[in-house]
């Protein structure tokens, strides 16, 4: 692996965007090991993590939903960890998608060592990423501390199986915070590995999906931006307020401050994006429109 590993910085052509939403929490370089296009593929990318001792309904949902996300084009990002995230790297890869797997230790410590192969298959077809310099060992604060890179890497985040104090309801709140679209698909209520993800959707924290469609709107929802019609005049006060929608109605409070507006500023976009028929309001919130989801 020494040959392969490389870094990057904030000027870099293939520096992922997605980390400067970070601000001072962002990493001030990350070291590569596989090729840097695939890194800077996260900028299109969904995150897929959950439960390292994962049921077969957890690795049948996570094939469902890579092969779907997949088929548009989207890269996949996870913690290369046993569980939901080595299904999902796995699944990416045979259906040809990128995927890029964040070390909680240097790019050179395959870990866990049960996902060697898997690990080093990642890192000659898409590429394995760290903010740490290589030789630094995986310990268990550095992956919740990871856990921020993962959502702020992709659009949104899923979660596929979660016990009540996963690492990866860690991983959704970092998403949260930085405005990204949460899902969480649901198990039998009797299973301990979806209490998390029941946990997520019963708080709102994570809008409830079932399908690779339902992930798909999930993503769509944060890169509507990229597809706006060319006619359609979006000034910066408009974007960042789209940005702040999804699919679900938000009152325009939460809105404001996840766009970093006044409540003044957040009532002009949203009422142009409802003349550009790229939002609807109505007592309940607002939302984008269903042909801008």
């Amino acid at each position: 692996l020494s040959g392969k590993q490389r870094w990057l910085h904030q000027d870099s052509e293939h520096w992922p965007s997605g980390l400067n939403d970070l601000h001072w929490a962002a990493p001030a370089m990350l070291w590569v090991c596989g090729d840097t296009q695939a890194v800077a593929s996260l900028d299109k990318s969904f995150a897929v993590v959950g439960s390292r001792s994962c049921t077969s309904y957890g690795q049948h949902v996570t094939a469902e939903l890579v092969g779907a996300i997949a088929e548009r084009g989207y890269s996949v990002a996870s913690g290369g960890a046993l569980g939901i995230d080595g299904v999902a790297h796995r699944c990416a890869i045979a259906v040809g998608a990128n995927t890029v797997a964040v070390m909680a230790g240097g790019v050179d410590r395959l870990y866990p060592s049960a996902n060697q192969t898997l690990l080093l298959e990642i890192a000659s077809k898409g590429a394995l990423i760290s903010e740490l310099p290589p030789g630094a060992s995986p310990t268990k604060w550095r992956f919740l501390q990871r856990n921020r890179l993962i959502a702020a890497l992709s659009q949104a985040t899923v979660v596929v199986e979660a016990g009540w104090r996963s690492g990866s309801m860690n991983t959704a709140s970092h998403a949260q915070n930085l405005g990204r679209e949460v899902g969480a698909f649901p198990g039998p209520v009797t299973s301990p590995a979806s209490a998390g993800c029941h946990r997520l959707i019963r708080e709102t924290q994570a809008q409830l999906v079932c399908s690779g469609a339902d992930v798909l709107e999930l993503v769509n929802a944060s890169n509507a931006l990229f597809d706006l019609p060319p006619s359609a005049a979006v000034g910066q006060l408009e974007k960042r307020a789209l940005d702040a929608l999804g699919s679900r109605r938000t009152p325009i409070e939460v809105i404001a401050t996840k766009a970093g507006l006044t409540i003044g500023e957040a009532q002009i976009a949203l009422t142009s994006l409802q003349l550009d028929s790229l939002a609807e309001g109505s007592y309940e919130g607002w939302r984008k429109t269903g042909s801008n989801l």
